[in-house]
C-alpha cells in the first residue's frame, strides 16, 4: 500500500505548479529544451562550479571573521591584563608612599632632618641637630591643632648647592616645616666649602 505524500512533498508540488503557470518560467524551459545535451551539460557544470565557488567564499569569509574575532578578543584580553597590572602597580606604589609617609611623620624631627640631609646629598657627619624647643602660643591666640617646635641645624664644610637643596626639601617634604632663619659663614673654610645653620619651625599634629 503506497504511503500518502508528506506535507513537504505537497508543498513542492504546489510550488512546481505555480512555476509552470509563470510565463517567464515557460520561456526559460523552452530555451532549455532547445539546447543540445552538450550545452546542457556545460551549463550544469557551470552552475555546480558557481555553487562551489559560493560555498568556498562562504567558508573563507566565515574563517576570516572568526580570525578577526579571535584577534580582537586577544587584544582586549592583553589590554585588560595591562590595565590590571597598572592598577596593581599604582596600588603598590600608593602603599609604599603611604608607609614612607607614616614612617617619616611618626619619627622625631632629628630623624626627619637626617633623612632630608641624605636626600640633599649631605654626609651625616657634617650635620648636627640641636634638641627641639617647644614654642608656646602667645596669649589670646588659638591653636590650629598642631604643636610647633623650633629646631636648629648646623652644617660643617658643605657646598651651597646642597644647602639650597636641603632648604627646598625641608619646606616641601611630607612634614610641615617653615624655615625661620638661615645663616651662612664662608670664612675660614677650604676649597669653597661653607659652614651654615638653619633654624626652622616643625609642626606636629596633636
Amino acid at each position: 500500500m503506497a504511503s500518502e505524500p508528506s506535507a513537504f512533498s505537497k508543498w513542492l508540488g504546489q510550488v512546481g505548479e505555480k512555476l509552470n503557470e509563470q510565463v517567464w518560467f515557460q520561456q526559460l524551459k523552452a530555451k532549455w529544451d532547445e539546447l543540445d545535451p552538450q550545452s546542457k551539460q556545460a551549463i550544469q557544470y557551470g552552475g555546480m562550479g558557481l555553487m562551489g565557488l559560493g560555498a568556498f567564499y562562504l567558508v573563507i569569509s566565515t574563517a576570516w571573521q572568526v580570525r578577526e574575532l579571535r584577534n580582537d578578543l586577544t587584544e582586549k584580553t592583553e589590554l585588560l591584563g595591562l590595565l590590571q597590572s597598572s592598577v596593581d602597580e599604582m596600588k603598590r606604589l600608593k602603599d609604599i608612599t603611604a608607609a614612607a609617609g607614616q614612617d617619616a611623620g611618626s619619627g622625631s624631627w632629628s630623624e626627619h632632618v637626617d633623612s632630608v640631609a641624605r636626600s640633599a646629598g649631605m654626609d651625616k657627619t657634617n650635620v648636627t641637630v640641636a634638641p627641639e624647643k617647644p614654642v608656646v602660643a602667645a596669649a589670646g591666640t588659638t591653636s590650629d591643632g598642631s604643636k610647633e617646635s623650633l629646631i636648629e641645624v648646623s652644617f660643617k664644610k658643605i657646598d651651597i648647592r646642597k644647602l639650597t637643596r636641603f632648604a627646598f626639601n625641608l619646606e616641601n617634604g611630607n612634614r610641615p616645616a617653615k624655615i625661620r632663619a638661615l645663616t651662612v659663614n664662608t670664612g675660614g673654610t677650604p676649597d669653597g666649602y661653607i659652614d651654615a645653620s638653619v633654624t626652622f619651625s616643625g609642626f606636629t599634629l596633636k
